[in-house]
């Protein structure tokens, strides 16, 4: 077998990312967007040892499970996996991806068997960041990338962000190419917009929308509040301005070019400002379900001291306050504490405390012995928790911890470290599709204190 060969496969099951997976002659096959149970010709891209990666070519033998994408670039653009399978199946393979992320890598025997499907599958993303670049022609281009590079494919709309979305882009690229404002070329590193900015609160209809620049100093942005002004639930208009030669899409500095600096939404009749650099859950129709799940987990009651870690704008402690006696939040953001603060004001929860921080540094001396959380929510970013983090998470022995991830290969990994390293029990995992089309999943996993545990 050698590069080019166009063979046959047997599609048998599915990588975490989605990928097709065939065997044959000792061989694993990794074959993007063929599906479980399809008979397909491929051609063969690299051979590695064991593993052949692969192009599919024809499909032989389609799934029943097999739709048409209704996008003329999936395949080509990297945000989607799953625009092919029917919605049955995308959640059918999430549910296997988690099970063997708790099974192999958190070396657990919790079999998982509900995933919270979403409301809305199509244009549910509340919040984009859309990449500027130029074309070989010269031609300024917005849209999503290209699979595994930077290369920019110029898209016109996207099936799984809000409609108004690319509302927002066309207008941006209009404005640049009639004012000649050149998109930032991360080669060169010259240029000056980098990324269009767009967020909307789904309950309030309130949109914010604007510009990722390399420099503060951009010409003729009247004619670009003037253009984003006039379209529907624009409240808010915003310049980012990220100098840094980096892959982190937006920059520590934001000016406002008008209206509000933040926009509002609702979760759980609770309503949240959300700031330029605030974290919110990017799928407002099924956020609740999670929220609920979670909640429910470590039912909670007016006796609770219950701490919120990484909790962000206060979104999930702040809609379970009211249950209990204290509430205790954890940030490294300054601005999202900020508003976590504000959001306590506005929903009238006098029973809350944030603090300012690195939570695997802070969290145990900030809070006096005698107010020991009785439970916690963990809600960590992509990368999971630090070792010393959940050192400390153990020391102050809560009666039970509700664990939110968004990655279930750093969630089992940390799983397995409490497993092992306390006197904790995993009882029970949720999966919630906040991401439908692609391969990602959240989790939500209830940690309790055993019986013999310390008190």
């Amino acid at each position: 077998m050698k590069k080019n060969d166009i063979i046959t496969l047997d599609i048998v099951s599915h990588t975490s990312d989605g990928q097709g997976v065939a065997k044959r002659d000792g061989l694993v096959f990794f074959v993007p967007y063929a599906l479980c149970g399809e008979k397909i010709t491929a051609r063969v891209l690299k051979i590695k040892k064991n593993i052949v990666f692969c192009k599919k070519e024809e499909i032989i033998t389609p799934s029943p499970e097999r739709v048409t994408p209704g996008c003329p670039h999936f395949e080509k653009c990297g945000s989607c996996q799953f625009l092919n399978a029917s919605y049955k199946l995308q959640l059918d393979l999430k549910l296997l991806k988690v099970n063997d992320a708790i099974k192999r890598i958190g070396k657990l025997d919790i079999p998982v068997t509900e995933i919270i499907p979403s409301p809305v599958v199509f244009n549910y993303r509340n919040k984009a960041l859309i990449p500027v670049s130029e074309n070989k022609e010269g031609q300024i281009v917005c849209g999503f990338y290209r699979n595994h590079s930077h290369d920019v494919i110029d898209m016109k709309d996207c099936l799984i962000q809000d409609k108004a979305a690319f509302t927002v882009v066309n207008r941006v690229k209009k404005w640049m190419e009639e004012y000649k404002i050149p998109p930032y070329n991360e080669i060169t590193g010259t240029g000056l917009i980098r990324h269009i900015y767009f967020r909307r609160g789904i309950h309030t209809n309130e949109i914010m929308a604007g510009i990722v620049a390399f420099k503060k100093d951009v010409p003729h942005l009247d004619k670009l509040k003037e253009a984003l002004s006039e379209i529907g639930g624009i409240t808010s208009i915003i310049l980012n301005i990220n100098p840094l030669k980096t892959n982190v899409i937006l920059g520590k500095e934001t000016k406002m070019l008008w209206g509000s600096p933040f926009i509002t939404d609702k979760i759980m009749g609770k309503s949240f400002k959300i700031g330029p650099l605030s974290f919110f859950q990017v799928n407002p129709y099924n956020v609740e379900n999670l929220y609920k799940k979670a909640l429910d987990f470590l039912d909670l009651n007016k006796n609770d001291i219950l701490f919120d870690i990484y909790c962000g704008i206060g979104t999930i402690g702040l809609s379970g306050a009211e249950k209990v006696k204290e509430l205790i939040g954890v940030e490294i953001i300054d601005e999202a504490i900020a508003y976590a603060r504000e959001n306590a004001k506005i929903n009238s929860t006098d029973n809350s405390t944030f603090y300012v921080g690195k939570a695997e540094e802070v969290i145990y001396e900030l809070i006096n012995k005698e107010n020991k959380p009785t439970k916690v929510i963990l809600d960590p970013p992509r990368a999971g928790c630090e070792e010393s983090l959940l050192k400390e998470i153990i020391k102050l022995n809560p009666e039970k911890i509700a664990y939110i991830s968004c990655d279930v290969a750093t969630l089992a990994r940390d799983l397995n470290y409490i497993k092992n390293n306390s006197d904790y029990e995993i009882t029970e995992i949720a999966a919630c599709d906040m991401f439908p089309e692609t391969a990602h999943v959240e989790c939500c996993a209830l940690i309790c204190r055993t019986q013999h545990s310390s008190i």
